[in-house]
């Protein structure tokens, strides 16, 4: 494999690790700051590092078995990420009936 393939490969989760920790650091930071500060894009931008780092093993796996425990912990995780989105889109105050 030629490095420029290697390093093609091995880009995805070392992404994923620099934008998961830069936003952590940044959400620490800006709570620190002030808490109305920390907007919901922070959490997003780390979110999405961490299902690159997942995807990223799963490219760099040379083990068929680490390829999958990868593959299930990204669908896992990216599961779990639409599951929160999905009820806090859908997650309405009770409407009440006058009357």
């Amino acid at each position: 494999m030629s490095e420029f393939a290697h390093a093609a490969l091995n880009l995805p989760w070392m992404l994923g690790l620099a934008l998961a920790l830069a936003g952590c650091s940044l959400r620490r930071y800006l709570a620190a700051q002030d808490a109305e500060r920390r907007s919901e894009w922070t959490r997003r931008v780390y979110q999405a590092g961490f299902l690159l780092v997942f995807f990223g093993l799963v490219l760099v796996s040379p083990e068929l078995w680490r390829k999958l425990a990868a593959g299930v912990g990204a669908l896992l995780y990216a599961g779990s990420l639409y599951a929160d989105r999905h009820g806090e889109v859908s997650a309405s105050p009770p409407v009440e009936e006058q009357g």
